[in-house]
This record gives structure tokens, sequence and C-alpha cells, in this order.
């Protein structure tokens, strides 16, 4: 079986850089805005919708509702979408070794036994992180505070959708990474050596 890590992670925590930087250190595939680019290829629908599904809840894209009467297309159709994307996520992994950022992987690949890693940081550290990655547009702390809650509410729901393993529950995860004062580059090494013992164990 294929050695699979899957990064969840708080917006402005770094999960992003450090699932990157595993990937590298370990010499093997690193999959994140990939798997949109392969959905949108597989769908037709693009890349910027695409992006958002697992940041925004169904009802931001459709009005569920329509006068007195109930449709369940809008559901139906994104659920068409996010099972897509659960197959190409599959085949990914099938693949070869690979680190998966976001999109509810761990949920998805379960019966693969992926390495689980949650990253999460101080709501300070996150900020200055947003701050930085948007390279001093001019935003005040308590606006990134608050786009910062929505998105982590957002993909807290995204996971709800796809399974009922709790988003950011240490039971849920296999190794829980605090990156608030910390230089992400300084702790791949020991998640190196970590990853080795995991896929020992499952020996």
């Amino acid at each position: 079986m294929n050695r699979i890590i899957t990064i969840s992670r708080e917006l402005g925590s770094g999960g992003r850089e450090l699932g990157k930087r595993l990937a590298e250190a370990l010499d093997i595939a690193y999959y994140d805005k990939e798997i949109v680019e392969a959905l949108a290829q597989k769908s037709g629908l693009a890349e910027e919708y695409l992006e958002g599904i697992s940041e925004k809840r169904i009802s931001f894209y459709y009005p569920i509702t329509y006068s007195n009467s109930f449709s369940l297309e809008p559901i139906r159709y994104q659920n068409n979408i996010m099972a897509q994307q659960n197959e190409i996520i599959k085949e990914l992994a099938e693949k070869s070794d690979c680190v998966i950022v976001g999109r509810a992987a761990d949920v998805i690949l379960a019966d693969y036994h992926p390495l689980r890693i949650f990253v999460y940081a101080e709501m300070a550290a996150r900020i200055e992180r947003c701050r930085r990655r948007d390279h001093g547009h001019e935003r005040t702390d308590w606006e990134y505070k608050k786009f910062i809650k929505a998105t982590d509410r957002n993909r807290s729901h995204y996971r709800d959708l796809i399974g009922d393993r709790e988003w950011g529950n240490p039971l849920t995860c296999d190794l829980m990474v605090n990156t608030t004062n910390i230089s992400i580059k300084s702790i791949i090494p020991g998640l190196v050596a970590y990853q080795e013992g995991y896929f020992q164990s499952l020996k």
C-alpha cells in the first residue's frame, strides 16, 4: 500500500507550506491545486468555482428554496462534483506515495490508512501569515480574524458533508502540529522521522 499523508489545516496555520516541504523532503507527489485542475478537466467547470467548493457552504452557491417550493437540484449538482473530486483523490492515492492537502482527504482515504496531520496555530500567528501571503494588503486584524473564522467554519461544514469525523478533533488525527512559534522548515526532519515510524507500524 502506498504511503499517503493527508494535511488538514486551519487557515493561516501554514499547513500548505508544511505539506509541500514534507513532500519535497520525502521526494513524493504533492497534491493540492492539482486536484482542482484535474476536476476542472473532468467536469468542464472553472477552477475558480471548484476551488471554492471546500471553502463555502452550498447555500453560498445556490438558493435552496425558490418561492414556496423546495428544490434538491442544487444539492444534487454539488454532490456530483464532490463525488468526482473524491474519485480523483482516490485515483491519486492509488497512483503513488503522496501528500494531499485539504478536501477531507483523510476521511475519503480512511481505508488507505493515511497518516492524518492537522495543522493549527494561535490566531495572531495566523493573521500574520495571511497578511504576508496578501503581500501587505490593507486589512485590519478584525477583518482577517473574521475571514479566517468563516473559512474554518466552512471547511468544517464541508467535512461534515463527507463524513462524521469532526474537523480538528484530536481523536480523528494521528498528529496535531502547532506552528505558532516555530519555523515550518525546522520541523520537517521531525515529521520525516515520525512518518517513518507510523508507516512501519502498519506493516
